[in-house]
């Protein structure tokens, strides 16, 4: 799934059009809702939900800051779920109070 992560990564910074970014997030929402558990990689957190959540989160700051190509990305619910969740846990908390996943001239 980590390969599936960065090909999803890779189409976002791509600029790739809103219809392909959705399928992907759709792609994952659905592993999400067919297992019927929080977490992606298996019942316990992993570096498969960190790598989801890091590009989530980069989706959410390109529209924070205005970028066109990601006005389009509708984010699942199920997916805002499983952002809101990973976001507290204690380690990812601490380090998004340190500093950003991406600085913005970077988004």
């Amino acid at each position: 799934m980590l390969a599936d992560v960065a090909d999803f990564f890779g189409e976002v910074f791509a600029k790739k059009p809103a219809d392909r970014i959705n399928s992907w997030m759709g792609y994952f929402a659905g592993k999400l809702s067919s297992k019927g558990e929080f977490f992606l990689g298996g019942s316990s957190f992993s570096a498969v939900d960190v790598a989801v959540f890091q590009v989530l989160k980069a989706i959410k700051d390109k529209q924070r800051v205005g970028k066109v190509e990601a006005q389009g990305y509708l984010i699942p619910e199920v997916l805002e779920v499983f952002f809101g969740k990973i976001e507290a846990v204690p380690v990812i908390a601490g380090m998004l109070a340190e500093f950003p996943i991406l600085p913005d001239s970077f988004l």
